[in-house]
């Protein structure tokens, strides 16, 4: 069973029949713009630059599926952009987090399990999917081979 079949389930447990439409990147892009769907499962939470998450519900916000027009939030959302340390967006972050839960824009679930596989001579992962902020690039930079391990492995 699929990590969507096991939502489906549990939704059809209290009495909603719901039916899975598989949609590629592109298109499940252009339905959260023109927030063309009845349901759709995204990504509201994640490791990455909190500013780059709660900009999800940012009115004006191109990935906004919940279409949030909320002019308290996209004030939090401009004082956490103009916050110029960490210390001074995280308490921010966490109070549009709260924001979030209290307005209901979203139903809340687990994480899509994800599996990272890797050759034992690749040397510098630990099974990280990027270094924060969706950053993928400079993860790879710190990778090497250890040829002799791969040698003698047979490759």
């Amino acid at each position: 069973m699929s990590f969507t079949e096991l939502i489906a389930a549990y939704w059809r447990e209290i009495g909603v029949d719901m039916e899975i439409e598989t949609i590629n990147y592109t298109q499940r892009g252009e339905a959260i713009r023109t927030r063309d769907f009845d349901m759709i499962q995204t990504r509201t939470a994640g490791i990455a630059d909190p500013i780059l998450m709660v900009r999800m519900f940012k009115s004006d916000g191109m990935w906004n599926a919940v279409a949030a027009n909320d002019p308290v939030y996209d004030a939090l959302y401009e004082k956490a952009v103009a916050a110029s340390t960490f210390e001074e967006q995280k308490p921010l972050a966490i109070e549009m987090d709260m924001h979030v839960i209290k307005k209901h824009w979203v139903i809340w679930g687990p994480d899509t399990p994800l599996f990272n596989v890797v050759q034992p001579w690749i040397k510098g992962y630990n099974g990280e999917g990027g270094l924060g902020g969706l950053m993928k690039m400079p993860l790879f930079a710190r990778l090497w081979v250890d040829q002799d391990l791969k040698k003698e492995m047979g490759f």
